[in-house]
């Protein structure tokens, strides 16, 4: 199967199991076929901060838990500053239950072989 066969199953996939529900950031159809980059996440429900508790509450989806979820990327600076978001926790983030499963670039899967991690000595 080519790499575009692939992506295009993977995004028929992802149509026919949420078909009209929505996730917080579900990109359309259109947006999937022409974003630079698409990321796809599984994992379990949304997470929201309810400002009346200003505490986290897991949000079902619609017996949903564990599916694909996907978004897209302009750049992959983009994508870079939601995974630092997850990995240093600085703040409550939709990919807060997630793993990056697949990540395709211009419709091609590729393959993450390494993190850098840069750190600042602290004043």
């Amino acid at each position: 199967m080519n790499h575009q066969a692939a992506f295009l199953d993977l995004v028929q996939l992802h149509e026919r199991t949420w078909g009209a529900e929505q996730y917080a950031g579900r990109p359309t159809l259109a947006q999937l076929l022409s974003a630079p980059i698409v990321a796809v996440w599984s994992g379990k429900a949304e997470i929201t901060v309810d400002p009346r508790q200003a505490r986290l509450q897991r949000q079902p989806v619609a017996g949903k838990d564990a599916y694909l979820l996907m978004t897209t990327h302009a750049t992959a600076e983009e994508l870079n500053t939601a995974l630092t978001d997850l990995l240093l926790l600085r703040k409550v983030t939709p990919f807060a239950m997630r793993k990056l499963s697949k990540l395709y670039v211009n419709q091609k899967e590729v393959e993450i072989i390494g993190v850098k991690l840069v750190v600042n000595q602290k004043p």
